[in-house]
């Protein structure tokens, strides 16, 4: 049997079978070289054991534990996105047509009523004319986008101006009828007028009052139409069915 060390670490460990066991006791007893090294190994050891620490493994091996669970959980992550990139996608698409939507009927884009006096002061010094095609033109100024048609058979028109009030486009038109004036007032980018209600019986209209004047209101495309004057509220809706046109 040759001097190896590792067979006599192991003797020393007490790692070897009881063939090798007997094997290395008769080289230790008859060769001196294999004596002196299984002297040194065995002091080697017990200046080990008596003099070295074990190190405290515990917050290392938490710490172990906690790594290889974030890459499990990243592992899973990846795995759950790759499965479902198309629904998540999907989701992210209907929030943002969602934010769009409470965007868009938000109190930002209603005419709040301060709004609607400042328009009127800001409209009190209009152009005059009394040809029906320019009051088409100042409707197609203040929203280029709509459709929007009127007729006038029984109100003319006497005067227009447009303006600008917190963002909106407006266009005021003065018409006269046999009963007096009215203004017709068409605001572009709006959703309503905040603090109207709805008139009921079937229609698309909302009546108001600011001012100490009186209001009716209607949508079509993205405007706003106000007809303001000093009559009631059915008045006014019977002047605004007349000039519009389906």
């Amino acid at each position: 049997m040759k001097n190896d060390p590792l067979i006599i670490h192991a003797y020393v460990d007490g790692e070897t079978s009881p063939e090798e066991r007997a094997a290395v006791e008769a080289r230790i007893a008859s060769d001196q070289q294999s004596s002196l090294l299984y002297l040194a190994i065995r002091d080697l050891k017990i200046t080990v054991q008596k003099h070295v620490q074990p190190v405290p493994h515990d917050e290392l091996w938490s710490q172990c534990r906690k790594r290889l669970a974030e890459i499990d959980g990243r592992e899973k992550a990846e795995r759950f996105v790759t499965k479902y990139a198309w629904g998540i996608c999907g989701a992210f698409l209907l929030a943002i047509v969602l934010g769009g939507v409470v965007n868009r009927y938000s109190p930002e884009r209603r005419v709040q009523p301060q709004d609607l006096s400042r328009m009127m002061n800001l409209l009190a010094l209009p152009s005059f004319s009394r040809q029906p095609q320019q009051a088409q033109q100042v409707i197609q100024q203040v929203s280029p986008l709509s459709k929007l048609r009127f007729q006038f058979e029984n109100e003319t028109p006497i005067s227009v101006s447009t303006a600008a009030v917190s963002g909106h486009p407006i266009g005021r038109i003065t018409l006269q009828d046999p009963e007096g004036r009215v203004a017709l007032l068409v605001i572009a980018d709006s959703d309503g007028v905040e603090g109207t209600e709805p008139m009921g019986f079937g229609s698309d209209y909302c009546a108001g009052r600011f001012a100490d004047i009186n209001c009716v209101s209607w949508q079509d495309a993205h405007c706003t139409m106000i007809i303001v004057g000093d009559r009631s509220f059915v008045d006014l809706a019977n002047v605004a069915q007349r000039i519009r046109v389906e």
